[in-house]
């Protein structure tokens, strides 16, 4: 079934939308280090096939990014099928498929992280294997 004219625009102005608001939103998170700070501790957006904002009833904002979810913090690069990020304490929970790479060289999976962004600190579950070129 072919759709009409005005069906194909609407889709196309839509997606426009969509990633015009993600490549915004993508420059911001990666651009709001306040002066001083130590960038090395921003946990940056590398990629994802969706990305979401949602707000608690506190007030907290979470960025949640499924399907081929990837963020960074300075060498370390944290990978998995989808993160919820809380961007004001530098937290990052990390569901399925994880795969951490330090600095091309430890590379550690497993199927659930909570990464402490600030502290560095890696917590892991299930099927956890660590590797570093040598030894497994």
């Amino acid at each position: 079934m072919k759709l009409p004219l005005f069906a194909y625009w609407y889709k196309t102005f839509l997606l426009s939308v969509a990633m015009f608001i993600f490549l915004h939103t993508h420059a911001q998170i990666n651009s709001t280090s306040p002066a001083g700070t130590d960038t090395t501790r921003t946990i940056e957006i590398v990629t994802a096939n969706s990305l979401r904002f949602i707000t608690l009833a506190d007030g907290t904002e979470l960025q949640t990014l499924a399907g081929n979810a990837q963020v960074k913090q300075g060498n370390t690069i944290l990978k998995g099928d989808s993160i919820i990020l809380n961007p004001l304490t530098g937290v990052a929970e990390v569901f399925g498929n994880v795969h951490i790479n330090d600095a091309d060289t430890v590379n550690t999976y497993a199927s659930y992280l909570k990464y402490l962004g600030k502290e560095r600190v890696a917590y892991l579950k299930k099927n956890v294997k660590l590797t570093d070129g040598k030894g497994t």
